[in-house]
């Protein structure tokens, strides 16, 4: 029975009018599903006919904002009061509005998408009324109409000039021909920089025409080829087969050994060094590959030498003209400030190995899709929930809505959204990570020459990258493909690792010893209920058997896994904070909760390649933090898996291979941490206590990217460090006018160096303190800002951080100030 209340909840029916008609209008969004809608400061009830109530109320609507508004709803039709309309105000025109509203939705003449779209015009009051929704819902689609005349007039003038120019051209062309013919166009137009005007028409990959006429006619039609129609074809295996050996290697049994013993052996056969090509998805692989190549070989200069050790990315560009730009954080977020920028540091420690990747989840799953040489739509309707749910939140469901899998509705708004970024890069003429590959395959005129190809952590490659690894590997005498598919963690990134265990080849080496893995983790790992049963019934994968590391017998060289909860592990550490810990998480929120209790503790630690409390000057941390995708390929005596975090167990679960790789990065102790166990700190402190003690050095950072340089000549030199109104005068140049908090007086050090570093495409002045950080900043007057750090070298100073809620203060800094103390 309904009763009068400030607060109630009311039952909305997804397929009816408040939902369809009422929401989408007047307030800008509305439910896939039925909902409960929670309403306060309810007042002004009018009992109507037909069982109905009136009232006013409030609600938080989808983009977290209070609104209000006047509701109609059914008494007695349940638990809840069922709504039949609601309305911004109460007018009789609102009434009127909403009987027209139904009908035209029930005709099928407008749907609530397009009603979310009219609903600013509805805001400003200009359809708020029946007249006004239907001039609103006229001047919309006029305006489509013109957009659509002007772009189709746009191609039919570009596609009579192309045409005519093919009249020219050769009457017939195979298909290999238009492959390349099509790069070719594709690559000159986007390396030509030149300025647009208002009348001067953007090039466009999509208008791509290539003549495949018929050569007896007289006026032979052409047809249009783009780079995003084009399809981009897999080789056929059985030529390659023949020259393929497939190398299986489960963690720790020495594949990268056994690869750099291969390219020893090549070398022996009187092959070139410049003739080996040495491919990987990751640079830390290749990173890794070359280090062993320049102890395999110590008299070479293995970046010289060896130059055919490199990513496919890298390989793949460099078979591209020089003049090819690529997007930029910037360029995108001038698209849709929706992008996100990721800063990644990819090597230890080290300022300048730092890059910027823009994110978005819908140009992001675009991409992934491009990558597994299938359309976006396909791509969408194959995701699962898990993959569907940061689209569903850009699309606006509420969080409870999002693990779903993304409606069909909805995928020609996401595929629209798509295209429009495809159109803004071609008018900037620039091309992402993803384009590099797709026009690398266009190009295999221009690949270099390998008379052996070696493609490493093969089970990561996407489909694309596959394409373009055949292209490589049909030049070569031999081929060596090597990984494991039990590793493959990048499949939602759109890696294919089923093509490394179903891949056509001539001989298979199976690695069986493991040199890392102890015995009890071993054991973990094969029990009845254990990891590798579970990956039997998730994948397709390659039946292997390996055996764990061999030792003199003692419990020590057995291992432990064992559980410990999350308030026990950071005292653990900080216990034992000389040991080699490695400390792994699905998500980096789960690794920030460690961090935040080392930090506590003044603890040092690295968290994700940051350190983030210094160890000393000469030394890193010997605890590191990291994601199991940043850990995959590295190693540790003691590993830690962080779990019982929501999203964390969620993506445990839905890829067991996850787990795989954070169980066998460990050479001694697992601990599982999860509160769902009681910890066994006794056991687990013993253990610890018997691992030795580690000290790393810290690296000597790279001199062509850190190079130290004379104050600028162009620049008034003359203010001396002595004179203080002058170095005043000078930072009051440099600064922002930021804060300078206790905290950051707290941060004081001496200014041992200032050098010139490269973050990702931003060019950054770098402090070198004596506290062993490097602080940098990348915005605003760099050249002075330069100039006038120089003149502190020596000094102790203060930085304030340029967004000390995100980074550590000892990191970024916007302002610099002489210290008083």
């Amino acid at each position: 029975m309904f009763q009068q209340s400030p607060n109630l909840s009311v039952y909305i029916k997804h397929n009816e009018h408040a939902n369809l008609d009422s929401l989408p209008l007047r307030f800008g969004f509305y439910f896939k599903e039925n909902t409960v809608l929670d309403l306060f400061e309810c007042g002004e009830f009018k009992h109507q006919e037909d069982n109905r109530i009136r009232f006013t109320g409030k609600f938080i609507d989808s983009r977290g904002d209070e609104v209000e508004g006047t509701f109609v709803g059914l008494k007695d039709s349940g638990k809840y009061l069922k709504l039949v309309t609601v309305w911004r105000n109460d007018q009789r025109t609102e009434q009127d509005l909403s009987s027209h509203l139904r009908t035209l939705r029930e005709n099928h003449q407008i749907t609530p998408d397009e009603l979310v779209e009219i609903w600013p015009d509805y805001i400003k009051g200009e359809a708020s009324s029946v007249a006004g929704l239907i001039a609103t819902i006229k001047r919309r689609y006029q305006r489509n109409a013109d957009i659509q005349i002007e772009e189709a007039n746009k191609r039919a003038a570009e596609a009579a000039q192309i045409a005519e120019e093919a009249l020219s051209n050769q009457p017939y062309l195979d298909e290999d021909a238009i492959t390349e013919r099509v790069a070719a166009k594709v690559l000159d137009r986007l390396s030509k920089q030149r300025e647009p005007s208002e009348n001067d028409e953007l090039s466009s990959i999509d208008s791509m025409l290539v003549d495949a006429s018929d050569p007896e006619e007289k006026n032979p039609p052409a047809f249009e080829v783009s780079l995003d129609n084009l399809k981009i074809e897999r080789l056929d295996q059985s030529i390659l087969a023949p020259k393929i050996t497939k190398l299986f290697g489960p963690p720790g049994t020495g594949k990268t050994t056994t690869l750099i013993k291969l390219v020893k052996e090549a070398v022996a056969s009187g092959i070139q060094p410049s003739e080996i090509g040495f491919f990987s998805f990751t640079n830390f692989a290749t990173k890794v590959a070359k280090q062993r190549v320049n102890e395999a070989f110590p008299d070479s200069n293995v970046e010289e030498d060896f130059n055919g050790f490199r990513t496919l990315h890298s390989l793949a560009y460099q078979t591209l003209p020089s003049k090819l730009n690529l997007l930029t954080p910037e360029q995108a977020r001038e698209f849709d400030e929706g992008f996100t920028v990721e800063e990644v540091m990819l090597e230890e420690d080290d300022v300048t190995s730092l890059v910027y990747r823009a994110k978005h989840p819908v140009i992001d799953s675009a991409a992934v899709a491009r990558s597994r040489l299938i359309s976006f739509e396909a791509h969408l309707l194959s995701l699962s929930e898990a993959d569907s749910y940061r689209l569903n939140k850009w699309l606006g469901y509420p969080a409870k809505m999002c693990n779903s899998r993304v409606n069909e509705a909805d995928i020609t708004k996401l595929v629209a959204f798509n295209d429009a970024f495809e159109n803004h890069k071609h008018a900037l003429g620039v091309i992402d990570y993803t384009t590099i590959l797709e026009l690398a395959c266009l190009q295999t005129s221009s690949i270099p020459d390998f008379k052996v190809v070696f493609v490493d952590e093969a089970q990561d490659l996407s489909a694309l990258q596959w394409a373009f690894a055949e292209r490589v590997m049909m030049k070569a005498d031999k081929i060596y493909l090597a990984g494991d598919d039990d590793q493959a963690i990048c499949q939602s990134f759109g890696a294919a690792p089923e093509e490394l265990v179903t891949y056509q080849c001539a001989n298979e080496i199976p690695l069986e010893q493991s040199y890392r893995i102890p015995l009890r983790v071993h054991q973990y790992l094969f029990a009845e209920r254990g990891i590798v049963n579970r990956l039997k019934d998730f994948f397709v994968r390659k039946e292997k058997s390996w055996n764990a590391k061999t030792g003199e017998g003692n419990e020590k060289d057995e291992g432990l896994v064992a559980p410990i909860s999350w308030n026990d592990l950071p005292n653990m550490i900080s216990k034992h904070r000389d040991k080699d810990w490695l400390i792994m998480a699905a998500t980096h929120q789960s690794l920030q909760i460690i961090s935040n209790s080392l930090s506590s503790m003044e603890v040092p630690h690295i968290l994700s390649n940051r350190v983030v409390v210094p160890r000393d000057k000469e030394h890193l941390p010997s605890i590191r933090l990291s994601t199991i995708w940043g850990a995959k390929g590295g190693e540790a005596a003691i590993t830690v898996i962080l779990m019982g975090q929501y999203v964390d167990t969620k993506m445990l679960e839905a890829d067991p291979r996850l787990l795989y790789v954070a169980f066998t990065r460990t050479k001694d102790i697992h601990l599982i941490c999860n509160d769902r166990f009681r910890s066994q700190t006794d056991v687990i402190s013993e253990a610890v206590s018997q691992s030795d003690d580690v000290l790393f050095e810290k690296r000597t950072q790279s001199a062509e990217l850190n190079v130290i340089l004379e104050p600028s000549a162009e620049r008034d030199s003359s203010i001396q460090t002595n004179s203080s109104d002058g170095m005043t005068n000078a930072l009051k140049e440099i600064n922002s006018g930021k804060l300078f908090t206790a905290d950051c007086l707290a941060h004081a050090a001496e200014l041992e160096d200032v050098i010139w570093v490269q973050r990702g495409p931003k060019k950054g002045v770098g402090l070198i303190m004596s506290d062993g950080s490097t602080r940098v900043k990348i915005y605003g007057d760099l050249d002075r800002t330069f100039e006038v750090a120089q003149m502190l070298k020596g000094r102790r100073i203060v930085t304030v951080p340029a967004n000390p809620a995100k980074n550590p203060i000892t990191e970024w800094f916007n302002d610099i100030k002489l210290h008083e103390g």
